[in-house]
């Protein structure tokens, strides 16, 4: 009796927590995500055009995700996403097209939404990106909470703007970006449609070192070949977080395909320290199909599956609080005869794991995957692109996670 009284009193306990929880949730401003997404694929499709001008070597960008650093307000995260008008960006580059070594592997840069630039056809921006040039420039810089700046259609520099000119070649530049004054516009970007302009400035204060710098993936880390290399539980709460802020601005991009995860995260390293507070997702400059799979896929695609990117994110998830891949968290009984997947091994995979992640975690983290993995029931309406879905994966996936990392900054 003495055991079922307490249990029955630690239910209580949660449910009156759950109840402060979801009125907390209820008052939370939902960010306007649709716009940070519009703006990072035509900020993407800049960089692709800028950074082969004259050099044909493979090329990979790394877009800096927001980081629930300790000092961080749970309240302003991604939705200011950098104001969805402000990017930090690392280039890596290793060769060039006479296969000699190059004068810069790694660089980080800033980039800004300039203006809202009007096409020869009179034609202007969508009003999803105009409502963004709006907006306010929003950083956070090694865990601090961020200052507020100039509105994003203002360059942060004395400089006018007829003396800042577009940049053609980004690859050969760089360098002299790098050397100029930190707050100065070097010069711009143009998308492709030639809509917006996006500054390029030197970082004030660099995430990277590139004097002494190598990168891992989360896969590499979560790998049990990898020795020695493991995140704490709240570095793991605070990347998950991350993680689920990205999808909500960079799905179905070229910064994030339908099929995504742990190969994709990327930490930089100094001396041979991980520095993960400050994850990046990775991508090849080279061209691409927004939406596109191209790389081996991480799961088999099933009717089981309402939502791909969802359900990536479900799988990071188990992993990150496993700190295990899939892969290596497969049973027997999930696999063919052979060994070999079919075409419900991961599903069948993450559902056996997320009873697991109850003994591991508390039950909110377990049930953020249960969305991810299980829900929504009405698989028409299973998309980001739809408004509800998208509040619903907010409050009950980004938010959730956002307390879970608040919870172990705390602590």
């Amino acid at each position: 009796m003495d055991e079922i009284i307490k249990d029955n009193t630690a239910l209580s306990r949660l449910a009156q927590q759950s109840s402060t929880l979801e009125l907390t949730r209820s008052r939370r401003k939902r960010p306007s995500t649709n716009s940070v997404r519009t703006t990072a694929s035509s900020m993407f499709a800049s960089l692709q055009k800028a950074i082969h001008s004259s050099c044909k070597s493979a090329h990979t960008a790394s877009l800096y995700l927001m980081a629930m650093g300790k000092n961080a307000q749970v309240n302003e995260r991604l939705g200011e996403y950098a104001g969805g008008a402000a990017f930090r960006v690392v280039l890596h580059h290793t060769t060039t097209t006479a296969g000699k070594a190059s004068s810069w592997v790694y660089k980080e840069t800033e980039i800004r939404l300039k203006n809202v630039v009007v096409c020869d056809t009179g034609t202007k921006a969508p009003q999803s990106i105009q409502k963004v040039a709006r907006s306010k420039v929003r950083f956070v810089d090694n865990g601090n909470p961020p200052a507020q700046t100039k509105p994003a259609n203002v360059l942060d520099n004395p400089q006018s703007t007829a003396m800042v000119s577009e940049i053609q070649d980004l690859c050969d530049s760089i360098l002299s970006i790098q050397a100029s004054d930190c707050g100065v516009c070097h010069g711009y970007l143009v998308d492709a449609p030639k809509l917006l302009q996006f500054g390029i400035f030197r970082p004030e204060t660099p995430i990277v070192d590139t004097d002494s710098l190598n990168t891992l993936s989360l896969g590499e880390i979560l790998s049990s070949k990898t020795n020695g290399r493991r995140l704490s539980v709240a570095s793991r709460r605070r990347l998950a977080a991350s993680l689920a802020l990205g999808l909500m601005c960079l799905h179905d991009t070229p910064w994030l395909a339908r099929q995504w995860g742990h190969k994709e995260i990327t930490f930089f390293c100094k001396g041979g320290n991980v520095l993960d507070e400050h994850p990046f997702v990775s991508t090849s400059l080279g061209t691409q199909i927004m939406g596109s799979d191209k790389a081996a896929p991480y799961f088999t695609k099933s009717a089981a599956i309402a939502n791909e990117s969802m359900f990536a994110l479900g799988i990071l998830l188990i992993e990150l609080c496993l700190h295990q891949s899939l892969e290596e968290l497969l049973s027997p009984d999930e696999l063919n005869p052979d060994g070999t997947k079919h075409a419900a091994s991961e599903y069948l995979a993450a559902l056996r794991l997320i009873d697991v992640i109850d003994d591991e975690a508390s039950w909110q983290y377990g049930d953020a995957i249960r969305h991810c993995i299980q829900r929504p029931v009405n698989r028409r309406t299973a998309s980001l692109d739809n408004e509800t879905f998208r509040e619903a994966v907010y409050d009950n996936v980004v938010v959730v996670l956002e307390e879970e990392a608040s919870r172990f900054s705390r602590s």
